[in-house]
């Protein structure tokens, strides 16, 4: 008898989770309702409100592994389509994040590279979005890359803005305690 109400009962889950989704022009299933803080779609799955990609990707490619985390190929946070969905290490989450630069990198492409970028490896397009990243000539508030404005940080080898990072609210508030 529980088996058979465990079933029915994620199949009741999975049929309410269809009705909230609904495709957007770029392919991306969005979901209707409630996102949390960082925006990305949230469910209600055995009385546990959980994200919803990772929902979707249980149901349609199967169970995430240990120390697995779930990215989006799209970079769209509220997406489910399994399509769009990969699951990697943390570290490599971290390193597609990283090497992209900024949110709205995906959104920025037309649609032949949107079809490209999720028909090639992980490897090669983080590759691509790094060397994309490093032909820029200014950060992101457009100050220019200089060696004297520019710090290189030895962990990762990213560039940071010094002209940015010294003028970020924390920076200054943590001058003035030190008096300078």
């Amino acid at each position: 008898m529980g088996l058979l109400t465990d079933i029915v009962r994620e199949s009741q889950s999975y049929e309410r989770f269809l009705r909230r989704v609904y495709v957007a022009e770029n392919g991306c299933w969005q979901m209707r309702g409630s996102h949390d803080k960082d925006g990305y779609a949230q469910f209600h799955r055995r009385s546990n409100l959980k994200k919803a990609h990772r929902i979707s990707y249980e149901w349609y490619k199967g169970p995430i592994l240990n120390k697995l985390t779930i990215d989006h190929l799209c970079k769209n946070k509220g997406c489910v389509n399994p399509d769009h969905l990969e699951a990697v290490t943390v570290e490599e989450n971290g390193r597609r994040h990283n090497a992209e630069g900024y949110k709205n990198w995906y959104k920025n492409l037309n649609e032949k590279e949107k079809k490209a970028f999720l028909e090639k490896s992980s490897r090669k397009a983080t590759i691509i979005a790094a060397e994309k990243k490093k032909k820029a000539t200014h950060c992101r508030r457009g100050h220019e890359w200089k060696p004297e404005t520019t710090y290189i940080v030895p962990s990762n080898g990213h560039r940071r803005c010094n002209v940015c990072f010294y003028s970020s609210p924390s920076m200054i508030k943590k001058r003035k305690k030190e008096g300078r």
